[in-house]
C-alpha cells in the first residue's frame, strides 16, 4: 500500500479474550507494525517515579527482589478494589496516551500502519482524542472467550467475570468502533475479514 509518506494509526481493541493477539499477529504478517500498549504500560511501571508510587501506595511487594514488577499481586490489588483501580489508570494512562503520541510523530511519514493494541481503549477515553484514524474491536460469543481464558490463563470463572465486569459492554464497544472483527471461527475467515477491513481502510484514505 502507498500511503503517499503518509502513516495510518489504528487502534485495536477487544472484549476479554476475543482475540486480540491473534489479530495483532496477522496485521503484523501484513506489513503492519504493531505496538503493545501493556508492555508499553510494564516499563513505565518501573520507572523509579512510578515505582516509588506503586510502592508507597501498595506496598514492597509490588516488584520482587529484583525490582521486576510482580504483576500477579498488583493485579490482585488492583481488580478487588476500584478504588486501586482508578488510582492506577489515573497514573499510567496519560502516560501510556504520551508514549502512542510519540510513537505517531516517530513513524507520522514513514509509509507505515501503525498497529497500537490496547486492551482498554475505551475504558482509557483513548477514542476521544483524535489519536487513531481508525479503531478496530474484535469480539466473539461470551461462552468461546471465557473458554479461551480459561483454557490460557489458568483463571476460575469468577475471576474472568470479574475481570469482565470491568470492561465496557461489548455492545457499546462495537458501536464505537470503526471495523468489528468477529473472532468466533477459524483463522482463514479471520484472515479473510482482515483483509477486507485493510481494503476498505485503503479505500477511505
Amino acid at each position: 500500500m502507498n500511503f503517499q509518506n503518509f502513516s495510518i494509526s489504528i487502534g485495536l481493541t477487544g472484549t476479554l479474550g476475543s482475540g486480540k493477539s491473534t489479530v495483532s499477529k496477522i496485521l503484523n504478517q501484513k506489513n503492519c507494525l504493531i505496538i503493545d500498549t501493556d508492555k508499553i504500560a510494564k516499563n513505565l511501571y518501573s520507572l523509579s517515579k512510578n515505582k516509588k508510587k506503586l510502592i508507597d501506595q501498595f506496598g514492597i511487594y509490588c516488584f520482587d527482589e529484583k525490582g521486576r514488577l510482580n504483576s500477579k499481586f498488583l493485579a490482585d490489588v488492583v481488580f478487588k478494589n476500584k478504588e486501586n483501580l482508578f488510582w492506577l489508570e489515573a497514573l499510567i494512562h496519560p502516560q501510556v496516551r504520551d508514549r502512542i503520541k510519540k510513537y505517531k510523530d516517530r513513524f507520522k511519514n514513514k509509509n507505515k500502519i501503525l498497529v497500537f493494541e490496547v486492551p482498554l481503549l475505551f475504558e482509557a477515553n483513548l477514542d476521544k482524542e483524535d489519536l487513531f484514524h481508525f479503531i478496530i474491536v474484535v469480539d466473539a460469543p461470551l461462552s468461546i472467550r471465557k473458554k479461551r481464558v480459561l483454557e490460557s490463563r489458568h483463571w476460575t470463572e469468577e475471576e474472568f467475570m470479574e475481570r469482565e465486569s470491568r470492561q465496557m459492554d461489548p455492545q457499546l464497544k462495537k458501536q464505537k468502533a470503526h471495523f468489528v472483527i468477529e473472532n468466533r471461527s477459524t483463522i482463514e475467515e479471520l484472515e479473510s475479514q482482515i483483509d477486507t477491513m485493510l481494503k476498505q481502510i485503503h479505500s477511505e484514505l
